[in-house]
């Protein structure tokens, strides 16, 4: 049973969704793994994420799938303005939500981003902080060029 969630991000609270993992397949001694997912530029969780995240919860995953501040139901102004700085720190802080989640595995955590989050992933990951566990991106463009055809 999907669970609409808040966490704090610098003083903001986002909307998320918990999405626990449908079966035991990747259950470890500490617990499930944990992918935590964002949608690009400026869309928000209900924008195309969903398909994906149940089909990770289907193979044995939980999933933390989250708003930006300023965006969605998370809350944050002005909204829908697009940060850098911002929307990476709210991938730290929904990271360390998704830690909390009860049964996840804290080592466990992956990240998940598709066209401009896609960027964010790599940055966070690249933080030794972050812990994180595996990065995946989708439609991703990090250097800004399009690609030759």
């Amino acid at each position: 049973m999907n669970r609409r969630v808040t966490f704090p991000s610098h003083g903001v609270a986002c909307g998320a969704t918990h999405l626990p993992a449908r079966c035991d397949a990747l259950t470890g001694p500490a617990g499930r793994p944990a992918v935590v997912m964002a949608h690009g530029f400026g869309g928000t969780r209900d924008s195309g994420l969903t398909g994906y995240a149940e089909g990770f919860a289907d193979a044995g995953m939980d999933v933390f799938l989250f708003d930006y501040q300023g965006f969605g139901d998370s809350g944050g102004t002005p909204r829908q303005d697009v940060s850098v700085r911002r929307q990476r720190q709210d991938y730290h802080a929904a990271v360390a939500a998704a830690r909390h989640l009860p049964g996840v595995d804290p080592d466990r955590i992956a990240l998940w981003g598709t066209s401009y989050a896609g960027g964010h992933v790599v940055a966070v990951a690249a933080c030794r902080s972050a812990r994180v566990f595996r990065t995946t991106t989708w439609r991703c463009s990090t250097t800004g060029r399009t690609p030759s055809r």
